[in-house]
């Protein structure tokens, strides 16, 4: 029977993935998360948020908050987030300055905000 050293361990160990990979791989499934945690709040499937055809009212207002959130919550870049959302990043961009923009202006957005990211506070 052979013996092994502490030389030989790196051996057995599969390909490592790299760190930064690891953190992408966490911050797309928590932003992700954060995204179906807003469908639930706000009433939507995640299905229905994610669909090219935007028919019901509120579902731009929606995917927006949700990107919003997920980005302040996370830093995920804006290509991944439309990837979440089957958007492009040019979308992703609109929404969030939208959001952005009309957050200390408008009460009810914000107080829909601020409940929503209790929530994703205390769920994550």
């Amino acid at each position: 029977m052979k013996t092994y050293s502490i030389k030989d361990i790196p051996n057995f160990i599969p390909r490592q993935i790299p760190i930064k990979k690891v953190n992408e791989r966490l911050v797309f499934a928590k932003s992700r998360k954060i995204v179906h945690l807003v469908c639930c709040e706000v009433g939507m499937t995640y299905n229905e948020l994610t669909e090219k055809n935007k028919s019901k009212g509120d579902i731009s207002l929606n995917k927006h908050i949700a990107s919003y959130l997920a980005i302040k919550e996370t830093g995920i870049s804006w290509s991944a987030m439309g990837r979440i959302l089957n958007d492009d990043h040019s979308a992703i961009i609109y929404g969030f300055d939208k959001i952005e923009f009309n957050y200390p202006r408008d009460i009810e957005l914000s107080q829909k905000i601020n409940t929503i990211r209790d929530r994703i506070k205390m769920a994550i």
